[in-house]
């Protein structure tokens, strides 16, 4: 008489499920940008994400932790999506169970624990890419996250996939900081490609005496003008047959005291 034991037809024989014989929808169901990429990715619908992402293959995923974390492998949230959240929680189960088998306990993880624990994961961690959870699974295999005593336990799982999610939110951060450091270095060096260009080509660059600011030259397209183009260029100005409008002149130098990205005698 139990909710859990009532809901999920389409995982009473997680055992039978195969790609030519599944019990799983294969059709998706959402036409999201995430949810195209995943059917073209994955033609065979359900039953080949279950293959390809089977509990046999989580050694081979762990051995690129890079593409594991941040690569392009479904989240248990868009199978649910896609596919419904029996698809979702079928793929989880077919997980526990394999965990299950693996502990050597004598008391294992029965259907009704494992349709329910599944559950509660996929509430919580919709947004773990399948390979994430496959990584969890095989650490907790290895002793890394506890371990049982003489039964399965549902809350020790929990637990574990817990301190998982500490570990990958730290992981998640490191990657973000680094991607971070490379865009400010890489932004580093273009200013400073910017401003070698701009003290070769324009005289009395950084003074008083230059026609063009850093400023102008950086944001107003002057970099792109050959030399003789720009040349013609100072030289209308410094004779003042041309000016740079008030207006653009005021942005600049808005812009300019805003974000401190010039070096602020121009």
């Amino acid at each position: 008489g139990s909710i859990v034991t009532q809901k999920k037809p389409a995982a009473a024989n997680l055992s039978s499920i195969s790609p030519q014989n599944s019990l799983l929808p294969t059709a998706p169901s959402q036409t999201s940008p995430a949810i195209i990429e995943m059917e073209r990715r994955f033609p065979g619908g359900s039953a080949q994400i279950m293959a390809v992402f089977s509990p046999l293959k989580q050694l081979e995923v762990s051995r690129d932790l890079e593409r594991a974390f941040f690569g392009k492998a479904p989240t248990a949230g868009m199978l649910r999506v896609a596919y419904g959240v029996n698809t979702a929680e079928a793929w989880l189960e077919v997980q526990l169970n394999n965990l299950s088998e693996f502990a050597g306990c004598k008391e294992k993880l029965d259907e009704p624990k494992r349709l329910e624990l599944a559950a509660m994961i996929l509430e919580s961690y919709p947004h773990y890419k399948l390979t994430e959870f496959m990584i969890f699974f095989l650490r907790f295999k290895r002793g890394e996250y506890g371990k049982f005593y003489g039964a399965v336990d549902p809350m020790v799982i929990l637990q574990a996939l817990d301190a998982f999610d500490t570990d990958r939110t730290r992981k998640l951060e490191e990657r973000r900081q680094a991607i971070e450091k490379a865009r400010r270095e890489e932004s580093f060096r273009e200013r400073d490609r910017l401003e070698r260009r701009y003290m070769a080509r324009v005289p009395g660059a950084f003074t008083g005496e230059a026609a063009i600011n850093f400023m102008q030259y950086r944001l107003m397209g002057y970099d792109e003008m050959d030399d003789t183009a720009l040349a013609a260029e100072i030289k209308a100005i410094s004779a003042g047959t041309k000016t740079i409008p008030a207006d653009i002149r005021q942005i600049l130098e808005t812009i300019q005291s805003s974000f401190d990205i010039d070096n602020g005698n121009k």
